[in-house]
């Protein structure tokens, strides 16, 4: 599925379900009807029984959200508001999925990254751009029981738009916060995150390496 640009109020919908056990393949997409302008997720949700990977090439859309699934992206944009409790929680959700980014850009507040119930997240490269004000408890990535390995940076010119809390390490109930003032700065009110990997090793342990989808 390639080459289409998405221009509509959706509502609450998803543009695409994945529900197969067969590799699917997205490139060059772009909507321009996520959450944040109208009602509701306009994102890929992966929650269905089918065990196939998806590959994301050059995508911008609103948020992805992951269960048990295998997920390859890169060149990924996603821009939609999200808040703790709300719809999306995260613009890329993992529920004890395996994520991988390479070449990761969000524009609007909330979580970027939220992984959960022994998912695998990994982020190479990535610049986080809020634009607008940040919730003070929102975590820019957070990791519940997971493993999450990023590096990324993040830009903001206004004190109100600039994450307080960088990353959110919950491991049995105990919390760890790396924040804004603990990492090197960037652009303003911004940070870098030169390499962050939080895991206890038994979670590396039966990681899925999907083969590559050949063109023809």
């Amino acid at each position: 599925f390639e080459n289409v640009w998405f221009h509509s109020a959706v509502g609450n919908a998803w543009l695409f379900d994945v529900d197969t056990s067969r590799n699917v393949q997205i490139r060059n997409i772009l909507s321009s009807a996520w959450g944040g302008d109208v009602a509701g997720n306009t994102g890929y949700d992966l929650t269905a029984t089918g065990s196939g990977t998806l590959f994301l090439e050059d995508v911008c859309i609103g948020s992805v959200y992951v269960k048990d699934k295998v997920v390859l992206a890169s060149q990924l944009n996603l821009e939609e508001d999200a808040r703790t409790g709300g719809t999306p929680e995260a613009k890329v959700y993992n529920d004890g999925g395996q994520v991988r980014i390479l070449g990761y850009k969000t524009e609007r507040s909330g979580c970027v990254l939220k992984t959960v119930n022994g998912g695998k997240s990994e982020v190479i490269g990535a610049l986080i751009y809020p634009v607008r004000a940040c919730d003070p408890n929102d975590a820019m990535i957070q990791s519940v029981d997971s493993a999450v390995s990023v590096v990324m940076g993040s830009d903001s010119y206004n004190a109100s738009q600039a994450y307080e809390t960088i990353i959110s390490e919950i491991r049995g109930g105990v919390e760890r916060k790396y924040l804004r003032g603990d990492l090197p700065g960037r652009t303003g009110y911004g940070n870098v995150v030169c390499f962050y990997s939080g895991y206890r090793p038994e979670q590396l342990d039966n990681v899925r390496v999907p083969k590559p989808v050949v063109q023809p």
